[in-house]
């Protein structure tokens, strides 16, 4: 468990990322399965779905399809890529997402911001 010191939901989280990111990669993980896979080069492939193809490159964590690039977070069609290249898809998410992001971003006091007038 993470330790932080603040009392916070990051605290009692037990995932590596933040409760919503994880439930966006399980949503992504249902999708990429049935994917075909086609290695193209060192961590390049071409992934297939219905009729539809994407090029994913997990070295530099980008995909044609562009949710992989904005979100920073892997799309079904890199996380397909990934079981071929044998990586773990928390790897492949931004440190942002990340509890102990999380829970830094808490660490300190957080104060309202006042009323305009």
């Amino acid at each position: 468990m993470l330790v932080c010191p603040i009392s916070h939901a990051s605290i009692a989280s037990n995932t590596n990322l933040t409760p919503s990111i994880e439930g966006i990669l399980r949503s992504r993980f249902t999708d990429a399965q049935g994917m075909q896979v086609f290695e193209l080069g060192r961590l390049e492939f071409d992934v297939r779905s219905r009729g539809h193809s994407a090029i994913v490159d997990l070295e530099s964590k980008r995909c044609t399809c562009r949710v992989f690039d904005i979100d920073r977070i892997p799309c079904a069609h890199a996380i397909a890529a990934s079981w071929l290249a044998k990586i773990d898809i928390y790897d492949l998410c931004s440190e942002y997402y990340s509890t102990i992001s999380w829970c830094m971003a808490y660490s300190e006091t957080v104060y309202p911001v006042p009323e305009e007038n």
